[in-house]
């Protein structure tokens, strides 16, 4: 098996205003997991083309004793110019440890083409960010999280920056068992998923909301002000549980409210 990259996954949030370098991102935000936590990679597939080559990488997650629990691919999707990679563990992971994620490259696979860059754009992140790991503090979780409101929170902020765009975030107020334990900053431990047609995207949740991104170079679902959408949302935990019902959504890209159909 051939070593590719030790884990330096950065913070996961695909919001910013501005057009970034070919970073690589990841959920969980916060420094705790659980012992059947899922993780959620995101990278720029415009850069890196990762669409077709998932099976020829291995990923696993490392204690500090150097014991590997293999992740098993579970889900894969892929926004405006942004792919994702949805990870869980085949086994639990054992309580107190520090778990960090590498990434393997199969014996029979040449090295892709685009790796180097790819390599040197994680290096370059080192000089921002600290290698990431986790401890785990939390028993394994099978409990899925609750929805709390019908009603949805829209707001849309324009930037005429030097990196124009504009953000549409989405309040939908979710609880989780977990939420005081594992809740980071402003970053609350669930995902929610949103389907929008044959169009799939996962964003971590910020003060209960989905925040989206759509710019002159940047963006997961590229929405356009004023124009009207019907989303799928589903909500999952930060241990992989999924609530059962998937919520109906049609909404305006404007401030103001709409409600989940019944």
């Amino acid at each position: 098996m051939k070593f590719i990259l030790p884990f330096l996954l950065i913070c996961f949030k695909l919001h910013a205003g501005q057009c970034p370098t070919a970073a690589v991102y990841v959920f969980p935000d916060g420094p705790n997991i659980t012992q059947n936590n899922v993780f959620l990679i995101a990278y720029r597939e415009v850069n890196y083309h990762f669409r077709n080559s998932f099976n020829n990488f291995k990923f696993y997650a490392v204690n500090q004793k150097n014991e590997k629990w293999k992740l098993e691919i579970v889900d894969t999707s892929f926004g405006f110019n942004y792919g994702q990679i949805l990870l869980k563990p085949y086994r639990k992971f054992k309580i107190g440890d520090t778990m960090s994620i590498r990434i393997y490259l199969k014996d029979t696979m040449q090295k892709p083409t685009y790796f180097n860059s790819f390599l040197n754009y994680l290096q370059a992140s080192l000089n921002i960010y600290s290698t990431r790991s986790w401890v785990v503090t939390v028993r394994k979780d099978i409990i899925p999280p609750v929805w709390l409101s019908d009603s949805v929170a829209i707001h849309v902020r324009v930037s005429n920056s030097s990196a124009p765009g504009m953000e549409l975030s989405l309040k939908i107020p979710v609880s989780d068992n977990n939420d005081s334990t594992l809740t980071f900053r402003e970053n609350n431990p669930h995902l929610y998923k949103m389907m929008l047609g044959s169009t799939k995207f996962y964003y971590s949740s910020v003060n209960q909301s989905i925040y989206s991104w759509s710019g002159f170079c940047e963006g997961d679902i590229h929405f356009t002000q004023n124009d009207e959408y019907k989303a799928k949302i589903s909500i999952m935990d930060q241990s992989g549980n999924l609530n059962k019902q998937t919520r109906l959504l049609d909404f305006k890209v404007e401030t103001g409210t709409a409600k989940f159909k019944k």
